[in-house]
């Protein structure tokens, strides 16, 4: 009986004890916590009090400090296009060599920059409905400016790229943002590829046909005097080519006109073409031999 009863007091005691450890872990769980609490609280005051020397005596507003921000990116953007306007209105007057000094003895930044400056100025005159493309800086600038006209023309219309809000771009660091624009390029180009492909295939079923229908045609007599003119004709306009293209060659204001080169190369690139196209037409139709 003794042992009995000796046995349920321990129980209770025991219990007793669980129930003790219990509310000491909860306790100190509690404290842990307003520990935490107290701790987050203090370093957001001390962070709240070194962020005070950056807001000139304005409290903390995480709103208002957006909408700053915002607005402080548009003056940017509104700055060095001004900037790259200027330098082309000083550029027309003073000629290449007096506006080169000028930079050097007059600003920081290097020739080249001048030039980015004045490439964005420039494209944002001629369509200045791009301007948003520039909200991201000088260089996110020079890279998004740089997309094809269709993507150009999409942002224009819909305010996406690549059916992309502008955000996510201008968001990108310069590294991805450069990586991405040149994926669309290249996908641009594989379009267009294919839409010359198919432009061609179209083309010379359509000379195919009309060489069918020549053969009905009754004979003109011949002569070779329209050739005589033709081949005069080519010849002027390849020694005037010449011409033109050794004046760029040798003209210093070309030198760093990186719009101008753009355009320049462009219109090599277009030559190019074309005179592949006419010396493959040209063998297959005098210097192959068959048969």
């Amino acid at each position: 009986m003794n042992n009995s009863k000796s046995g349920h007091a321990q129980a209770i005691i025991d219990q007793g004890e669980i129930d003790i450890a219990e509310d000491n872990m909860a306790m100190n769980d509690n404290i842990a916590t307003i520990d935490l609490a107290g701790k987050n609280q203090a370093e957001r005051q001390l962070s709240l009090g070194i962020a005070a020397k950056y807001l000139d005596g304005q409290e903390y507003d995480l709103d208002r400090i957006t909408a700053q921000v915002q607005v402080h990116i548009e003056h940017i953007t509104q700055g060095f296009v001004a900037v790259g306007r200027l330098l082309m209105a000083v550029k027309e007057v003073e000629g290449h060599g007096k506006f080169a000094k000028w930079l050097e003895e007059n600003f920081s930044f290097s020739h080249r920059t001048a030039n980015y400056f004045m490439f964005v100025a420039n494209k944002l005159e001629q369509r200045p409905e791009l301007a948003q493309l520039a909200k991201g800086g000088i260089a996110k600038a020079l890279t998004l400016l740089d997309l094809p006209e269709d993507y150009q023309t999409e942002f224009i219309n819909s305010g996406n790229i690549n059916e992309q809000p502008l955000d996510k771009y201008i968001n990108m660091s310069h590294k991805e943002l450069r990586e991405e624009v040149k994926k669309l390029k290249n996908n641009m180009d594989k379009e267009v590829a294919e839409e010359t492909k198919a432009l061609k295939k179209e083309r010379d079923m359509l000379i195919g046909e009309n060489k069918r229908l020549k053969k009905f045609e009754p004979e003109e007599e011949k002569t070779t005097e329209w050739c005589l003119e033709q081949v005069q004709e080519i010849s002027r306009a390849v020694f005037g080519l010449s011409t033109l293209c050794h004046k760029f060659t040798i003209d210093e204001r070309l030198q760093d006109d990186l719009p101008l080169q753009a355009k320049i190369e462009s219109l090599i690139t277009t030559a190019r073409k074309e005179l592949r196209e006419f010396d493959r037409e040209w063998n297959e139709k005098f210097n192959s031999y068959e048969g």
